[in-house]
């Protein structure tokens, strides 16, 4: 079950010297165990779980990043 969605803001370098502002929509979820599951929808397959928002938030920082980086060196590969 959807418990809302947001923004999520989030500079990033690209491996570049300067760093790129995003905007990511952050869709949440409430599983059955009470635990919030979320997601970012420009980003599929990057995703977050957590207990509370607050646990959502720091780890989607990190959920987010993580992504980004495997992108960027899977583009540098080409």
């Amino acid at each position: 079950m959807s418990v809302g969605w947001g923004w999520y803001f989030l500079s990033y370098s690209l491996g570049m010297q300067d760093t790129i502002p995003f905007q990511f929509h952050i869709q949440v979820y409430h599983e059955d165990d009470g635990s919030l599951y979320a997601e970012v929808l420009e980003l599929p397959g990057c995703f977050t779980a957590g207990d509370t928002i607050d646990e959502i938030r720091e780890n989607m920082q990190d959920a987010i990043e993580c992504h980004l980086s495997g992108l960027t060196e899977m583009m540098a590969e080409r």
